[in-house]
């Protein structure tokens, strides 16, 4: 896969754009090599919509590419990305853009995001862990999430399913923070390291008065 800051900057770009994100995360589920037409049959979306967004996400290190004879097939690639956050540790994976995704797909979730953000969006998606397993209710959610109890209610129901999916299909899923059982990281912790694949890892140093802190990316075979 990319180089780190290509993964983060794509990332980020696809936090911003549901599109993508949700055609993405349609590759990822099927664990296979797909056609333009294959993803809009999968997707129910336009064919123009979904040649479009392969034209770009073709470009990124989530999707790979392969010529058969005729045909351009794409296969999506899983990550795990260690952000630094309002002072917490955010770890995304396809999990995070499946939850983006569901705002083309979902009144629910895309009026959460006019109102609350994207960031708060992906808070939700560390509470809904455990309320698909049970161990959490929508009312606790919404109160530690500072949340209107109907709100929080709404947008848990409204993304239940899709991470629920992503559990079996997402091969990062579990390192994404339970709300129920981890306290955040934060800088003060000290340093905290983030595995992004086989041979790299991202490793956030604590801030103090001297120096601010960095991420920085380690190799090591």
């Amino acid at each position: 896969m990319g180089d780190t800051t290509e993964l983060m900057a794509t990332v980020l770009r696809l936090l911003d754009e549901e599109r993508l994100a949700y055609l993405y995360t349609e590759l990822l589920k099927h664990d296979d090599w797909m056609t333009t037409q294959d993803l809009v049959e999968t997707s129910g979306l336009p064919e123009s919509t979904v040649y479009d967004a392969l034209g770009e996400l073709r470009e990124t290190s989530l999707v790979s590419t392969e010529q058969e004879g005729r045909k351009r097939l794409y296969r999506a690639n899983s990550f795990q990305l260690g952000v630094l956050s309002q002072g917490e540790i955010t770890t995304m994976t396809p999990t995070t853009l499946a939850a983006v995704g569901q705002q083309l797909v979902d009144e629910d979730v895309e009026a959460f995001v006019e109102d609350y953000g994207i960031d708060k969006l992906l808070r939700v998606v560390e509470y809904v862990k455990p309320y698909v397993d049970g161990r959490m209710s929508e009312r606790l959610a919404a109160r530690e999430l500072g949340l209107p109890a109907v709100v929080g209610m709404t947008v848990m129901v409204a993304l239940e399913g899709v991470i629920e999916e992503m559990q079996t299909v997402d091969p990062y899923f579990e390192s994404i923070r339970d709300a129920s059982e981890d306290e955040p990281h934060t800088p003060d912790d000290g340093p905290v390291e983030v595995q992004y694949d086989e041979t790299t890892r991202i490793v956030i140093e604590p801030t103090d008065d001297e120096h601010s802190g960095e991420d920085s990316v380690e190799n090591h075979r």
